[in-house]
Order: C-alpha cells, then sequence, then structure tokens
C-alpha cells in the first residue's frame, strides 16, 4: 500500500469532506507537487478526480500561480478530448482542482506494457488515438495557445471506450506572451530543437512532440533514444544532438506491413526547422489516416467520423465472469488485456503531475483485477515523468474587462450600386416580455420599419453610456464592444481570425439583439481567403442569414441557412476596390449591408432577434484592423431590454420538468453577457446575472457544449440557478 502521510492533512485525507460537497472516496496517488483523491459530491453519484497541491507548498507564490494557472488552461478549454475542468478553489490553507475522473490508463503505460510483451500497438489503435489527440490539441491551438509538453505520459486513455484525452495543461503558454514563447519546458525526448534551448516555440513545436508520439505508436519506439550505456548528462545531450542533427529514421524497418508513404508523412512532421513542418496539427493527422486508409477497418474510413469506440466492441468483465467481443477483437479490448494481464489494470484519474518526480499511483481493488489475477487487489507503479520549469504567473480572465478601444466607423460612400426588388414594409416585432415561468412570452407590437434611404451619418465617438450618440438613418446608436472583447480575445491579444474548415462561423459575444450595426475591417485579403463576411440573426450554427464576398470573383451573396442547408437570396458583383470593410446594420426586418461603394439592402421577418458573428473560409489566418458592434433604433436607446431579452433566453434554456439545460443554446448567450459590462448602468446586473450562471456555464462546456445537460444529480445546482436567475429576471423586469 502507498504511504500517503505527505498527502495526508487535517483538511484532506479519505473520508473527508470538502466544503460541505466532495467526499473523498480514494487516495490515487501523488506527484511531486500534488496529491489526487477520488471524490464524489454529496447525494450525487458522479464520480470527480481532485487534485490538492501539497501543504508543503500551500505558501509558494510560485507553485501556487503554477497550479492555478492549470486550471485556468482546463477551464477555457472544454474539448471531448481534453480532461475536464469542473473548479479552482484556493483556500489560505489549501487549494485544489476538481476535474473528471478518467477510468483508466496513461499512453505511456500502454507502451511499456507492449515493449515488455514485444508487442505493437494495433494500426487500428494507433490511428484512433492519434486523431483524437490531435482535435485536443487543435482545440489548444485554436485558442491561440501551445501546449509544449505532448507525450504518451500526458496522453490518458478511457477503459470503457477508449476515448483519449489530453492532459496536463499546467506549463501551456498564451502564444501571445513573447515573454514565455522562449522559456524551455517539456521533456527532452519529445521536444524539438528550437524548444531544446529555449528558442521562441509556436505551433509546430506541439506537432513536433505530436509527431515523435505517432512514430513510437507506430513503430513501438521513438525516432531518437540516447544510448543505454551513457551517463545520465552524457545521454541528454547526445539526444538533444540527435533532435538537432539526425535524420529522422524510416519507421518501415521496425514494422513490415507499414506504407512506405508514411515515411515522409512523419518526416514533415519532424521537420528540424520550425517552418518545414506541418503548420496544422489536423492536417498532419488527415494525412497520417489518408496514407493509412488501406490497412484501416471499415470503421475507420471516414476521418470525420472516427471516434472512441463503441463500449459494445471491448471487453466486459463483470464479478466472475469475462465477456468477449466478437471474433474481430477491438484493438482496445487487446490494449485493456495487456494492461491487465501484467502487473494489473491501473484505475487512473488525472494523476498527471507537473514536477520532476516520476509519479507513483495506486491501484484500486477493481473486478476487472480481480477476476483475471485472481487476487484481491494490485499495485502498479509505472514511471510517468514529466520535466518542468515554473515561469512567471500570467492570468486569463473568466469575463473579459471593458476596454476603451475607439468604435470603428468608417466613412461611408453614398453611392447605391444594387438595390433588391422588394421594399422595406410594415411588419410587427416580437417583444419579449417576462412572466414568472421559464418560457419566453412574445407581445406583438406593430412598428413600422425604417425606410430605407442610405444617408451615411458622421463618426461614432467611443463612449460606453446608454445614451445615443450617433444615428443612423434616424435610428439612435450606442456602442456595446469592440476589438478582443468581441472576440472574447485578451485585450492586448492579436486581433486575429483563425480559419477552421469545419467551423467557418465565429460567434461575436453580444448574446441576442434586434437592432445592431457590425463593422468590421479585415487588414488584408489574400488568395487563400474563398469567403469571408457577417452572419446575423443567429439562431445557432445551423439557423442564420449570411452575407459574404468572394474576393478572387469580386462576387457578393446573401445567403439564409436553415437547419444547416443554405439558400441564396440574392448574389452580385462588388466594386474593385474597398473590399477591405463590411458594415451590416439591421432593425426588425430590414437589413444594409455596405461594402466599400456597395450597398446591399433586404427585408427578412424570419427571426426578430439572433446573434451576431464573422464568417471565414480559407485556410490562412485573417487579421482584423478593426472591428466594433453597437445597438441600433430601440435596442440602443433602452439596452435594459435587450439584457432582459437574454436574461429570458438564458432561462428558457432551462427545462423545469426533465432539470435539463439545452448547453449549445446557453453558452452563447452566457458568454455574451460580458459586452454588457461596458454599459454603466447595466453593469451591476449583467455581473449578477454572469455570477449565478457561471456553475451552469462551466458544466456544459466541459460536459456537453454539443447537446442538453441534464441535472438530475446535482437538483440543487439547477434549482440554485433557476432561483437566482428568476430573481435578477423580476428585479431587471422593476428597474426603470
Amino acid at each position: 500500500m502507498l504511504a500517503k502521510s505527505s498527502c495526508e492533512t487535517i483538511y484532506y485525507y479519505t473520508g473527508a469532506v470538502i466544503d460541505t460537497r466532495y467526499v473523498l472516496q480514494d487516495f490515487l496517488g501523488e506527484g511531486g507537487m500534488a496529491c489526487v483523491y477520488r471524490a464524489r459530491e454529496l447525494h450525487a453519484p458522479h464520480p470527480y478526480a481532485i487534485k490538492f497541491l501539497k501543504s508543503t507548498f500551500s505558501n509558494n507564490t510560485e507553485l501556487l500561480g503554477h497550479f492555478g494557472r492549470e486550471a485556468q488552461n482546463m477551464k477555457n478549454l472544454a474539448h471531448p478530448n481534453i480532461v475536464r475542468f469542473y473548479d479552482f478553489v484556493h483556500h489560505e490553507d489549501y487549494a485544489y482542482i476538481v476535474m473528471d475522473y478518467i477510468d483508466g490508463f496513461s499512453l505511456s503505460a500502454v507502451l511499456k506494457k507492449l515493449r515488455q510483451r514485444e508487442e505493437q500497438l494495433p494500426i487500428d489503435e494507433a490511428v484512433r488515438i492519434l486523431i483524437q489527440v490531435a482535435r485536443g490539441i487543435d482545440k489548444i491551438h485554436r485558442a491561440n495557445f501551445i501546449h509544449r509538453d505532448i507525450k504518451p505520459g500526458n496522453i490518458l486513455i478511457e477503459k470503457q471506450d477508449g476515448t483519449a484525452y489530453v492532459a496536463d495543461l499546467g506549463i501551456m503558454i498564451d502564444l501571445h506572451d513573447e515573454n514565455l514563447l522562449s522559456l524551455a519546458a517539456g521533456t527532452r525526448a519529445y521536444m524539438p530543437p528550437e524548444q531544446q534551448i529555449g528558442e521562441r516555440a509556436d505551433r509546430t513545436a506541439d506537432i513536433y512532440a505530436f509527431g515523435i508520439v505517432a512514430f513510437e505508436l507506430f513503430a513501438g519506439q521513438r525516432p531518437f533514444t540516447a544510448k543505454k550505456e551513457l551517463k545520465r548528462e552524457e545521454a541528454e545531450n547526445d539526444l538533444i544532438r540527435q533532435h538537432f542533427e539526425s535524420p529522422v529514421p524510416s519507421v518501415l524497418p521496425f514494422r513490415s506491413e507499414l506504407p512506405a508513404a508514411l515515411d515522409p508523412v512523419l518526416a514533415k512532421a519532424l521537420a528540424k526547422k520550425p517552418a518545414d513542418r506541418y503548420q496544422d496539427v489536423l492536417e498532419f493527422a488527415r494525412d497520417i489516416h489518408a496514407v493509412m486508409s488501406p490497412h484501416l477497418s471499415q470503421d475507420l474510413q471516414d476521418f470525420s467520423e472516427i471516434r472512441a469506440i463503441k463500449p459494445t466492441d471491448i471487453y466486459y468483465v463483470e464479478p466472475g465472469t469475462v465477456t468477449v467481443a466478437p471474433p474481430r477483437q477491438s484493438s482496445v479490448s487487446l490494449v485493456l488485456g495487456i494492461l491487465i494481464l501484467g502487473l494489473g489494470l491501473i484505475v487512473l484519474s488525472w494523476v498527471i503531475s507537473t514536477a520532476n518526480n516520476n509519479v507513483t499511483l495506486n491501484a484500486t481493488a477493481s473486478a476487472v483485477a480481480a477476476v483475471l489475477l485472481q487476487t484481491p487487489s494490485a499495485t502498479a507503479t509505472p514511471s510517468l515523468t514529466a520535466t518542468l520549469t515554473f515561469t512567471p504567473t500570467y492570468t486569463l480572465t473568466f469575463t473579459p474587462s471593458p476596454t476603451s478601444s475607439p468604435t470603428f466607423t468608417p466613412s461611408l460612400t453614398a453611392t447605391l450600386t444594387q438595390t433588391p426588388s422588394v421594399t422595406p414594409t410594415a411588419s410587427p416585432t416580437a417583444t419579449l416580455t417576462p412572466t414568472s415561468t421559464a418560457s419566453l412570452t412574445p407581445t406583438l407590437t406593430p412598428t413600422p420599419t425604417d425606410t430605407a434611404t442610405i444617408t451615411p451619418t458622421p463618426t461614432a465617438t467611443s463612449t460606453f453610456t446608454p445614451v445615443a450618440t450617433t444615428s443612423i438613418d434616424g435610428a439612435s446608436l450606442l456602442p456595446l464592444v469592440s476589438g478582443q472583447s468581441a472576440l472574447g480575445l485578451e485585450p492586448n491579444a492579436p486581433l486575429t481570425l483563425v480559419p477552421d474548415v469545419s467551423r467557418p462561423l465565429i460567434r461575436l459575444n453580444v448574446g441576442i439583439v434586434n437592432g445592431f450595426r457590425v463593422a468590421a475591417t479585415f487588414s488584408e485579403i489574400t488568395s487563400q481567403t474563398r469567403r469571408y463576411g457577417v452572419a446575423y440573426r443567429i439562431q445557432d450554427n445551423r439557423n442564420y442569414l449570411l452575407f459574404t464576398i468572394n474576393p478572387s470573383e469580386h462576387r457578393w451573396q446573401l445567403e439564409q441557412i436553415i437547419n444547416g442547408q443554405a439558400a441564396q437570396l440574392d448574389s452580385g458583383a462588388t466594386a474593385e476596390d474597398g473590399l477591405n470593410t463590411v458594415i451590416v446594420s439591421g432593425q426588425h426586418d430590414f437589413f444594409r449591408i455596405e461594402v466599400g461603394a456597395t450597398a446591399v439592402q433586404h427585408t427578412n421577418d424570419r427571426w426578430s432577434v439572433g446573434g451576431l458573428g464573422l464568417w471565414l473560409e480559407g485556410s490562412e489566418t485573417v487579421t482584423l484592423d478593426a472591428l466594433s458592434v453597437s445597438l441600433l433604433g430601440t435596442d440602443a436607446l433602452s439596452p435594459l431590454d435587450v439584457l432582459r431579452t437574454n436574461a429570458l433566453a438564458m432561462q428558457a434554456t432551462g427545462d423545469i420538468v426533465n432539470n435539463t439545460i439545452d448547453c449549445p443554446a446557453y453558452i452563447p448567450l452566457y458568454v455574451g453577457l460580458s459586452s454588457y459590462l461596458n454599459i454603466a448602468t447595466l453593469a451591476q446586473k449583467t455581473q449578477q446575472l454572469i455570477d449565478v450562471g457561471q456553475l451552469v456555464y462551466l458544466r456544459c462546456q466541459a460536459e456537453s457544449p454539443d447537446a442538453a445537460l441534464s441535472f438530475s444529480g446535482s437538483l440543487r445546482d439547477f434549482l440554485n440557478w433557476q432561483t437566482g436567475l428568476a430573481r435578477i429576471i423580476e428585479e431587471l423586469a422593476s428597474d426603470d
């Protein structure tokens, strides 16, 4: 049994109740700076892993900063292939992180057991793991971070379905922090040359490390290994030299059934110079899949559909029985068997610790180990080494602070080159009226729409007050959010859009509005940008209006997307110049789009309110010179009504009967609240809404960002959210 003296204090120990919420059930293991327990929430069955900073470090500012940074990084990166985060709590005498309990094992343990048995990881399983991990890394990169320590020890495999998770985000850094990009941190065997000597690292450093992992999964060993007879320092220097000088060996001698086309793919990922490597981790993963496709089973032929293995395809182990899957043995079941039949199955929560020590883990008395080993318990101590270099603390705020960036309002020309055949007519506007229930009750109030006359107005000021500062076509204009805040970026971060072939729609942090004005100026549009523009009246990622420009053809297109299906409403030619700036204004059912000397106007009454977003299709990152969003018309005059509308919409995402939250609808509404902190008269109520909704937001992001989330196991949280939100809505209704 493991000694636990350094991991037992008056605050945390097996059986302790933490903050009247979590019961510590089992001690899982420890690293150089942390202790990990398996826990459950009081009166709820969901298992968690709780990671405590060791008591000896409770007053160490540097380690507390590292521990808090790890939690912050996890919170901001909710993804199915990244270890899920729930909470970070810092008390005066102890601090802890609450995260998902991964019932499985590390990839390094899998590889170690395979080497001991002189066996190879099945090709199907290697590809399945690599693609899942690539998706997790891609999420990190799209959030403008780099991990810096991608390796098998930081990849966890869930034993029931084979889901792969990227773990250990403690030394991950922001790509915008130039002070940290050149700090050496990571594990020597997986670090690219520039990271080995502390030069500036970028996303390709993670791709290089991921390339080492890919080589190891296919070959059974890393491409560069130090000679065993060398002493520690000499071995380290020899390993560094190989990363700088040695060519990437062919993977074929290690495994005859591998295709020759795999060699150049791995060689590109492991290029010595960052510019010669893959620049996109998913491109690397797709190339692996393409060359390996003829050797993969039928269920792995579609790259986009590759997921973890279904539970029906793996071993089921009940006390006294072992059930085997159909004749074609699943690779996860083989891996599971390999781990079980050796020293025993490690039931591993997220115990990968960012320290220079080997991590010692205890094995649980699982039915799996008891049946297959015929012994009540087993202890395993795999070596999971993680090298850490502590770096200065930096903080990512959960709610972006208001910025003082001036609202961008370009000079507009009055030349009209395109006028649709329809003209605006009077149409009713849906006004949301709060009720005592959790539903939205629209009250129809006939309101004539604005006229279609185009009369450009002077430049707006940069003030953030609920007083109208400018009018467009007689409609009041109120600046709401601009620059980095509109995209949810840090205040000093570059204003960039990263293309994502699967998600060209980039939501802006504005919640839902009726009257709006979006102005975006793209600094440079190249031939690699296929289409760009603005989406408006967004209901969800499958329903909205979209205006885009095809720069190579000098054409614009207006579309209505319903249930993911696009229907073209209108199209036309653009002028040769001035295509970098797109301005979209709308109120009720009337919309106007301006691009240089081109102006397009149309009516559409399908949705009375909705969100806003930018659209980008292409292969290169695009920088924005300016971005601003303003409320227009009645919304500008009564921003309190807009906040109330958003609060009611948040409330409507909750199903009182089934105790569920519609997370895809809730997340953008919650994120959009930060914009209303810029308006002084709304700041207090907005902060209250943010505080009340934070737990629901975190759980939605971590557990179910794309589907409804049940709170049946934590009914108290659901009721607290519902009660708190109803109270704020009632107060908003009574405010002037």
